[in-house]
């Protein structure tokens, strides 16, 4: 992989975006923008930039990474833009199907956690998939222990829009997946 198919991103301030020519509207959440029809709206608000890109060709990176600022806000509308009306999300716990299926996972981590937020921390395309690293941060709603996972998912974008998403716990797990476009389960039978 060349540093040029590598997206970094950091939770810095906003100025980072003007040097992209990306407005903050366009990928941050705002921390004075209410939270909208996602849930019981308790996921905690980020500020999720993209700084040292050389230049971004990926329509697939920048529509995922859309999709988890539009999430951190709690936008339904710009987050149900970002996903294929058919979209698998396959992750550690279950599986959902379409817009209503990733309202259904929004459900079921409001109901597991009391806060909770999923970061983008950084995605690199390998082959046709983008592979991301991502961070879970959140407080449980039974003991109240805080906890922060680190954890990888698979995307598959198609027409810009992102189609199948599959959670994997750790890094080789998911290169595995992103190159051999299968599930990881399978290939350990």
């Amino acid at each position: 992989m060349d540093s040029s198919s590598s997206l970094e991103l950091a939770r810095i301030g906003v100025p980072a975006c003007v040097e992209l020519g990306i407005t903050d509207s366009t990928l941050t959440a705002s921390s004075d923008r209410p939270p909208a029809k996602l849930g019981a709206g308790r996921s905690s608000i980020g500020r999720t930039i993209l700084v040292g890109v050389r230049s971004i060709t990926s329509v697939g990176v920048l529509t995922l990474a859309d999709g988890y600022t539009a999430l951190a806000a709690r936008d339904e509308e710009r987050l149900m833009a970002c996903l294929a009306e058919d979209v698998e999300l396959r992750t550690m716990t279950g599986s959902y199907r379409g817009h209503a299926g990733v309202r259904q996972w929004i459900a079921d981590m409001d109901e597991g956690w009391s806060s909770w937020e999923v970061t983008m921390d950084g995605a690199r395309e390998v082959g046709d998939r983008v592979l991301v690293e991502a961070t879970l941060t959140a407080r449980s709603s039974v003991n109240d222990i805080a906890m922060s996972h680190r954890f990888w998912i698979v995307w598959e974008v198609t027409d810009g829009r992102a189609a199948r998403g599959i959670h994997c716990v750790d890094a080789e797990e998911a290169l595995k997946e992103a190159e051999l476009g299968r599930p990881a389960t399978s290939r350990r039978r």
